[in-house]
């Protein structure tokens, strides 16, 4: 097998987007994610998968607590935005409504379909990429009519 039949097979599993946010030497460092998986009940824990060259897992290795917001079905903007590479650390989050997220020194994207407020629990080093785990500390539900995103064979797609 090559790594190029590994990616396209990969890509057809599809993943909820989501926006992981840390405060780390003072800025929010913001990424999309869309490797998020529930883990365990009890405790309640969320699994993310991250590349290890990515600026979000070096500020999760300083920092304890971080936040989720899954995307809601209308927010694939937000989502492309947030993915993008070369993005300003400062001023990334000036044009996406947040607020503070409960539990943790993250903050939440307005509008998503669930929150999740975490402290990191453990941490592997698997491959190209780092698994955190976090112990959930909050957790909220957005508006029983919001859809979700998922990213399939490249894209984000809506699903509601």
């Amino acid at each position: 097998m090559t790594p190029e039949q590994f990616r396209a097979a990969a890509a057809r599993l599809p993943g909820g987007v989501a926006v992981l946010t840390v405060r780390w030497r003072g800025a929010v460092h913001a990424a999309t994610v869309s490797s998020l998986v529930s883990l365990s009940m009890e405790p309640p824990l969320l699994g993310v998968g991250l590349h290890r060259d990515s600026r979000i897992l070096e500020a999760l290795a300083e920092a304890s607590t971080w936040s989720v917001s899954v995307l809601a079905d209308d927010q694939a903007s937000t989502a492309e935005w947030l993915a993008s590479p070369g993005r300003p650390v400062v001023g990334q989050l000036d044009r996406v409504p947040t607020r503070p997220a409960e539990g943790t020194d993250g903050v939440w994207v307005d509008g998503a379909a669930a929150w999740f407020g975490c402290r990191t629990d453990a941490r592997w080093t698997t491959g190209d990429h780092d698994l955190v785990v976090g112990e959930v500390l909050a957790a909220v539900e957005g508006s029983a009519s919001a859809g979700g995103l998922v990213h399939l064979r490249g894209r984000i797609r809506r699903v509601t």
